[in-house]
This record gives C-alpha cells, sequence and structure tokens, in this order.
C-alpha cells in the first residue's frame, strides 16, 4: 500500500470519529447556542460569548476527548531514540532551559500544560490551522491549566480552563489569543503571547545540544508514527466551514491562499504577519528580511527548501518580542487590529 493512500485511510478513519461523535445539529455547529443556555451536552456555559455563538461548531471527540498534557515526562533530546532529523517541533527557551514539543505528539493531544525555566507555559497546537502558539499560564495572578473543549471557532481550536466547578470555566480561542465565552471573556481576559519557533529537530538540536524534549511514553499512547492530517496538509481545502468574522483589509494579501504559513510577531500591543509568500520575495543582498515593528528592529531568515521563517535578531528589547505560526485564513478570520508585511 502506497504512503498516500495510507494517509487517506488514516485521514477517513479519522473523519469516521468524528461523524460518530457528531451530536451538535445541522453542519456540526452547536445546537442551541444561540440562546446562550448552559447546554449539558457540551458542558460549558455559553453566556457571556464575546463572538456570534452559532459559529462554534463540534471538532468530532467531545470535551477532553483529545487529550491535553500536564507536565509530561521530559527526557534528554540526545537520548531521545524517538526523534527523527526532520520531525517538525514547537521550540521555546526560557530562563536558559531549553524545550521541543514534537508536533507528531501535539497532532494528538494539541496543548502542553508545562513549566520552562520556571515560567509556567501551554504550549498549543491546532493541526487544521498548523498553528503554533505558547502562552503564559500565568493569567491575573493564576495558573491556568488547559484542556480541549472539542470546539471550535472558525475551525481553530477552543481551549478551557480547567476549574473545580465546570460552570466557572471559560473558553479560549487560540489564534484570537483571548477568552471567548464565560467569565474571562466577560472579563475581557486575554493571554499573553511567548516567543517560540516551528523548527526541524534537527535543526533545533543542532543549536541547543543540551535541549529537552517529551518522552513518547505517554498514558492513553496514540499511534505518534502516523499523520492523521497527511491530506489535509496537501489539499487547499479546509476540513471545517470559516467565516471571515474579521476580513483583512482590501489589499492584495486578500487574495494569499488560505493554507499560505506565516509568521506572527507582536511587539508591545503592536501586531504584524509575515506570509511565507511575501517573505520569499523580500529578501535583500544578505538573503535576510529586514523590518521594524513600533522602536523594534527585526530580521528575519526565510528558508524556502524546508519552507520555514524565524526571528533570527532583535534589535533591541528581544523580551519584548512574542512569535507565533498560523496558516493565514485562521489569523485573518479571527484577529482584527495588525499590519501585513509588504502591504
Amino acid at each position: 500500500m502506497g504512503l498516500g493512500v495510507l494517509a487517506l485511510l488514516l485521514v477517513v478513519s479519522q473523519l469516521d470519529v468524528i461523524t460518530a461523535w457528531w451530536e451538535f445539529g445541522s453542519g456540526g455547529s452547536v445546537s442551541g447556542a444561540s440562546s446562550g443556555t448552559s447546554l449539558r451536552s457540551i458542558e460549558f456555559d455559553l453566556e457571556n460569548c464575546i463572538l456570534p455563538t452559532e459559529t462554534l461548531m463540534s471538532g468530532g471527540p467531545p470535551k477532553d476527548g483529545i487529550p491535553s498534557l500536564t507536565n509530561p515526562r521530559r527526557v534528554a533530546g540526545i537520548d531521545s531514540k524517538e526523534m527523527k532529523p526532520d520531525d517538525r517541533v514547537i521550540g521555546v527557551k526560557f530562563g536558559g532551559e531549553a524545550v521541543a514539543y514534537p508536533l507528531r505528539i501535539l497532532n494528538w493531544h494539541e496543548c502542553v500544560n508545562d513549566t520552562v525555566g520556571q515560567k509556567a507555559i501551554a504550549a498549543t497546537y491546532c493541526p487544521l490551522c498548523d498553528s503554533a502558539f505558547v502562552f503564559d499560564r500565568n493569567v491575573n495572578g493564576s495558573t491556568l491549566e488547559f484542556g480541549i473543549s472539542g470546539l471550535l471557532l472558525n475551525s481553530n481550536v477552543l481551549l478551557y480552563d480547567r476549574q473545580p466547578n465546570i460552570e466557572h470555566s471559560s473558553l479560549w480561542s487560540q489564534v484570537a489569543m483571548k477568552a471567548v465565552c464565560g467569565p474571562a471573556a466577560e472579563a475581557s481576559t486575554e493571554l499573553s503571547l511567548l516567543p517560540c519557533r516551528v523548527v526541524r529537530w534537527d535543526q533545533w538540536i543542532s543549536e541547543n545540544p543540551e535541549t529537552e524534549t517529551l518522552s513518547f511514553e505517554i498514558e492513553g499512547q496514540r499511534n505518534y508514527a502516523s499523520n492523521p492530517y497527511y491530506s489535509y496538509f496537501a489539499s487547499d481545502g479546509l476540513m471545517f466551514p470559516v467565516k471571515n468574522l474579521f476580513p483583512p483589509p482590501d489589499s492584495p494579501a486578500a487574495n494569499i491562499p488560505n493554507k499560505s504559513l506565516a509568521i506572527v510577531l507582536r511587539v508591545d500591543d503592536r501586531t504584524r504577519i509575515y506570509p511565507y509568500e511575501t517573505l520569499g520575495q523580500s529578501r535583500e543582498e544578505d538573503g535576510l528580511i529586514h523590518d521594524r515593528l513600533g522602536d523594534v528592529d527585526l530580521t528575519l531568515a526565510f528558508d524556502a527548501e524546508n519552507n520555514t521563517a524565524r526571528l533570527v535578531k532583535v534589535g533591541n528589547d528581544s523580551d519584548r518580542v512574542a512569535v507565533a505560526h498560523t496558516f493565514w485564513f485562521a489569523w485573518k478570520s479571527l484577529q482584527e487590529d495588525y499590519d501585513i508585511f509588504g502591504h
């Protein structure tokens, strides 16, 4: 059996699972969500939502059907026998401690609640959006632990914060970087974005030989050797409907393909997105991309062969620069206030 056929079967199998869980009404939308009531079927209070509740959809599995990880076992990178050179990882480094979170694992868990360099973080990944965002879990004086709600907003994962009483939990959009339903949404609470990289494992460990990575010995272990999203990534189509809640300004950027990868940089309250198409056309004589966001000089590198982009140099105050990675469609549909590099 060819690898392409096998990958297609894996996706079909996953869609069968999604169909089995499809219990929230026509087209997968949350039945009755517009009433603003607390629905027992989804366990979350949909009052105080800041976006139309009809935009919420079931992703298939129920709450915690995709199990997030909390304080998982890590191993020294040089000792890991499972990691492959071309594995994509979310790489973070805080307080001199480097950790890599393999996307082969995050495909099945989507969120890791961890502590790196004494900083409580949530390393999050939504395969539907190829979106890698790392957040500070310290929010308004409390350290949150996030789970996977089973709900989507514009095809993007909705996290929830685990509270002793589920009615006190809030729903958080990864790409919108804020609470969208529940008490935290009523308080207009946002998440603090932290820097990260999405990079091949061989490059990450070469630059960070002391790095740790996740152990593949995880309770409730999945088949981490398989990629159920292989065919999804190979096509231009989306698995779930997306409403352009916040379409971009009328500009050539509106024609950027939905699944164009992009790197997001934030300095203080200013955010700029760099679609890879624009990066490939913007390299200067030194092969790098130079930009300025607010009062901070930025230098980016774009690797067309491996289709990766990264921030390589910050002129000053590097601690003020946060970094994320995502498909273009997810960003433009969930974010309002940003600049588009090159436009």
